[in-house]
């Protein structure tokens, strides 16, 4: 993983004085063109094309006969077989765009669906422990930082099995906050500044979907105890004629505007 966040952190390095608009259209960008790519190496274009064509004239057929029941039940059928038959063309080639498109989401998600905190920003840090722990028998301490200062003593929240603190950005910059989790030294990464890039918003447990879910961090120590170490920062913005859609929305929308635009180029039949 720490190979594939280099080349993104690479790619979208300089990009960071633009805001996150641009590193979501070159990302977007890129995972269109890759999906055509492999859509065009592993599908059949001649046969999905004659799929497509029965699809439409079953269709039309539907709409010729819509004043007979009988031939508009017959016409349907052939609409439904020619629409799974046109799927079914789908299934190889969009399977495996599945595994590129997948790390490129995960690191969208990693370097664009958050902003690093202001100068002066505050926000809560949190150590959560499995539901259920007692917290009274866990220890868990904090060490001030260089470029971040802790504003409050811990606040215990019985029910979530979280430590909180509220912390304030000092210095802009990437640094780090210490903390000392059941013996175990623990390290958070936190991102301050006005340039956008890869913001770590937890370290989680070892394990695959954690790994996916925050590519950025190396996993908790399992001696320290703790599901996660998590610093809140906040979304990203993208705003298109006054609604924020989310870094999701956002780069799905603009990732098929790529594909449908990019298609008749690159000699796609889809």
């Amino acid at each position: 993983m720490k190979i594939v966040n280099s080349i993104f952190d690479l790619l979208l390095g300089p990009l960071g004085r633009l805001g996150p608009w641009a590193g979501m259209v070159v990302l977007s960008l890129l995972a269109a063109v890759i999906v055509l790519l492999i859509f065009k190496a592993t599908s059949r274009p001649d046969r999905i094309r004659r799929k497509k064509d029965l699809a439409l004239a079953a269709l039309l057929e539907l709409a010729l006969f819509r004043d007979h029941p009988r031939l508009s039940m017959a016409a349907f059928g052939r609409v439904l077989t020619a629409n799974f038959r046109y799927l079914g063309e789908m299934i190889v080639p969009l399977t495996v765009t599945l595994v590129p498109l997948c790390i490129i989401m995960v690191q969208t998600y990693a370097c664009l669906a958050h902003r690093p905190l202001h100068a002066g920003e505050t926000t809560l840090l949190k150590v959560r422990f499995p539901r259920g722990d007692n917290l009274a028998e866990q220890t868990v301490s904090i060490s001030d930082s260089p470029t971040v200062a802790v504003e409050t003593p811990v606040v215990r929240a019985r029910a979530l099995a979280e430590f909180a603190w509220r912390i304030r950005a000092a210095n802009e910059g990437r640094g780090e906050i210490v903390l000392n989790v059941n013996g175990s030294q623990v390290a958070k990464s936190v991102e301050t500044g006005a340039r956008q890039r890869r913001v770590s918003s937890a370290r989680l447990r070892r394990g695959f979907w954690n790994a996916l879910k925050e590519p950025s961090e190396p996993p908790l120590p399992a001696t320290c105890g703790a599901e996660a170490v998590e610093v809140v920062y906040p979304a990203g913005s993208y705003a298109v004629l006054g609604l924020d859609m989310g870094w999701f929305w956002t780069f799905l929308c603009a990732t098929l505007i790529f594909a449908f635009a990019l298609k008749g180029p690159l000699g796609v039949e889809i």
